[in-house]
């Protein structure tokens, strides 16, 4: 798994939620950057990549809970062992971590 300091966490107001920025490895996009308010996605983007696959992904995900995004698109293979999709999954699975740590 990635390490934690590929992801990073930033607090916004209370009705925004949480910025969250990854560090993608493996994969033509290199930064996946996303917020989670109350537990859901929103304003999902990668740097670089397939567009038109990566804005479909986006707009999929918009809305969308953390655990059920991060269990369906773990495991996706597209170069080697990793994707997009799967690294998106790896950031959510390790904001997760990072935020059951925090309590």
């Amino acid at each position: 798994m990635h390490s934690q300091n590929a992801l990073r966490v930033e607090p916004l107001d209370a009705a925004r939620g949480v910025a969250v920025t990854y560090r993608t490895r493996g994969t033509c996009s290199r930064q996946i950057r996303f917020r989670v308010q109350d537990g859901h996605i929103h304003d999902l983007s990668f740097e670089s990549g397939c567009s038109g696959n990566l804005q479909g992904l986006s707009k999929l995900c918009e809305g969308q809970s953390v655990d059920e995004v991060a269990q369906k698109l773990s495991g996706i293979r597209c170069r080697g062992n990793t994707s997009c999709p799967d690294q998106l999954s790896t950031a959510l699975r390790l904001y997760q971590e990072q935020m059951q740590d925090e309590q």
